[in-house]
């Protein structure tokens, strides 16, 4: 029994070793007037990201969002950024465990909305 514990606490602290992982994204709108920013950083292997997304549009005060998202990386492939026209998009993160993490950004002349989906 003792050994079992032994082994568990070896491969947990093996698992946590390892450098901080940081990501860093930009995407922005067809025209080029709205800017998203997503960076991350990720302590150890079996801690989730620490994002902030942050959204520049023209004269407007920034806008930004911090929040986790548990994922192995952050890539194109688990983080999309779909545009519906410049002033509106969809972002999605895809998790480890396939469960997306969405959120919606508005641009009006004034202000930046950027709001998660609750779903």
């Amino acid at each position: 029994m003792h050994r079992y514990i032994a082994v568990m606490i070896l491969l947990l602290g093996l698992g946590s070793c390892g450098q901080p992982k940081d990501v860093k994204m930009v995407r922005s709108s067809a025209d080029g007037k709205v800017i998203v920013t997503i960076t991350a950083r990720k302590a150890s292997a079996l801690d989730p990201f620490q994002v902030s997304m942050a959204v520049r549009a023209g004269d407007i005060p920034e806008g930004s969002l911090n929040f986790e998202v548990a994922a192995d990386d952050l890539n194109d492939s688990n983080v999309r950024v779909e545009w519906s026209d410049p002033q509106h998009a969809v972002i999605t993160f895809t998790q480890r465990d396939g469960e997306p993490r969405i959120f919606t950004l508005t641009v009006s002349e004034s202000s930046v909305l950027l709001v998660p989906v609750i779903s």
